[in-house]
């Protein structure tokens, strides 16, 4: 792949087709034909058009979406509206030293997993916001760490195919 994608290259092209252009490439080569291929698409302005099963690819080297299932254009969207308009949940990580009073649940708000000093919540983003999440969780607890994880391309594909086939 990576002759080819240089053969091709030669001739500085206005528009590059790319059908799984890192598959079968190690981990090390894979990123460096990834910001290859950002670099052409912003230094020569060229328009990529990429074809391909690999979300990693997808994520980083894509700004837009263009999902195709069984010859129908099922979506064409921004990357980051596609995730938006998609999920209606998102997780927040929490470390925490201690615990200082009872946590209490707010609506919308679920723990998906808890241990000693951690804790794992799922909570629907039309119902209730992170700051809401964050005042009671430090009144609960002394936090050392926290993420707000966003849904991966993955989980928005699969869930769009899994609607598609409830759907029929």
């Amino acid at each position: 792949m990576r002759c080819e994608l240089a053969t091709t290259l030669l001739h500085n092209p206005k528009m590059l087709f790319l059908d799984e252009p890192t598959i079968g490439l190690d981990i090390v080569i894979k990123y460096e034909i990834r910001d290859l291929i950002k670099k052409i698409n912003q230094s020569q302005r060229t328009t990529i058009l990429l074809a391909s099963h690999d979300t990693n690819d997808i994520e980083s080297i894509s700004q837009r979406a263009l999902i195709i299932n069984s010859g129908r254009i099922v979506t064409d969207a921004p990357l980051k509206a596609l995730i938006e308009n998609h999920i209606s949940r998102r997780e927040l990580s929490i470390m925490f030293d201690n615990q200082k009073k009872e946590y209490v649940p707010i609506d919308g708000v679920d723990i998906i997993d808890r241990s000693d000093h951690e804790m794992r919540l799922s909570f629907e983003i039309s119902q209730t916001s992170i700051e809401e999440i964050l005042v009671s969780l430090t009144n609960a607890f002394t936090i050392t760490d926290l993420g707000v994880n966003m849904p991966s391309i993955d989980s928005v594909i699969r869930d769009m195919f899994s609607k598609m086939s409830l759907e029929g």
